[in-house]
């Protein structure tokens, strides 16, 4: 079993952040979702660490204190651990992929890029995040995740009445799991209210230089099929990946991380 070394960089504005270190050879950065932290990667960690020395970044707010939270301080973040590591690949899953993204606009450090379904939104419905912060706000916690998960579109359960949503996934997540979900409700709301304001955005991915791969799963729904393939028509130096039996947790332990991950080395080991 790889071990990983617990490693630590100041960003921008001072915040610490905590990145794990796995594996030897070429520097890859991963960046994870949201409603999630590192943990949840460690299996992709693993399979990768054979080819590269893994660096699993924490990202900022895991606790939900950051009331002026924007997806810059992300950026600044993962440029922080990238001057640490000296690492030049990167990949990013869900809203780590958008984090992943807006920080290659920005600053540019990275040679290649792998991003699975982005968290970049082109023809959003956003009524739900009201739903989800009147929620929160009356500490339904388990109705605000059901709100959540109907939102993003991803589950069977998005069709089914919300009642019977908040019921199922009650009964689905507990424990350990569930607690991890409830501490992070307040950062997954920031988070969103960002993918809401870079809603349209996407074109400025226009002018990114390094080789950047969409991944998805063909078991996704098909408005993540149709944002890969117009995030293809803007991104130069882009190609469309879409994996058989792959969904959105896929990168995530306990799904299929090691089929992604071979493909992942064969992304980041291919000629240029």
């Amino acid at each position: 079993m790889a071990s990983f070394v617990k490693n630590t960089t100041s960003s921008a504005d001072g915040m610490i952040i905590t990145y794990e270190t796995t594996g030897q050879g070429p520097g890859l950065i991963i960046v994870h979702g949201a409603l999630t932290d590192i943990e949840e990667y460690t299996e992709l960690a693993v399979f990768l660490s054979g080819k590269f020395t893994v660096h699993l970044m924490q990202r900022r707010d895991r606790e939900g204190h950051c009331e002026l939270y924007k997806i810059e301080d992300d950026c600044e973040d993962l440029l922080a651990v990238q001057r640490a590591t000296g690492a030049v690949l990167l990949f990013g899953h869900s809203f780590g992929g958008l984090v992943a993204l807006e920080t290659a606009v920005l600053f540019n450090p990275f040679e290649r890029i792998i991003v699975y379904e982005p968290g970049v939104s082109i023809h959003g419905n956003w009524d739900w995040l009201t739903v989800y912060q009147s929620a929160m706000a009356r500490k339904k916690y388990h109705l605000a995740f059901a709100v959540f998960v109907q939102g993003m579109g991803h589950s069977p359960l998005s069709k089914a009445p919300r009642w019977l949503a908040t019921l199922i996934l009650r009964l689905a997540i507990r424990g350990k799991e569930w607690q991890l979900k409830k501490k992070l409700l307040v950062s997954n709301l920031r988070e969103h209210q960002e993918v809401k304001r870079l809603e349209g955005s996407y074109r400025k991915y226009a002018t990114l230089s390094s080789p950047v791969l969409l991944a998805g799963g063909q078991a996704s729904p098909p408005f993540i099929h149709d944002m890969l393939s117009i995030l293809a028509g803007v991104i130069p130096a882009s190609q469309v990946m879409m994996l058989p039996g792959l969904h959105h947790l896929s990168p995530q332990n306990g799904e299929v991380p090691a089929l992604l991950a071979g493909h992942i080395v064969e992304f980041f080991d291919s000629p240029v």
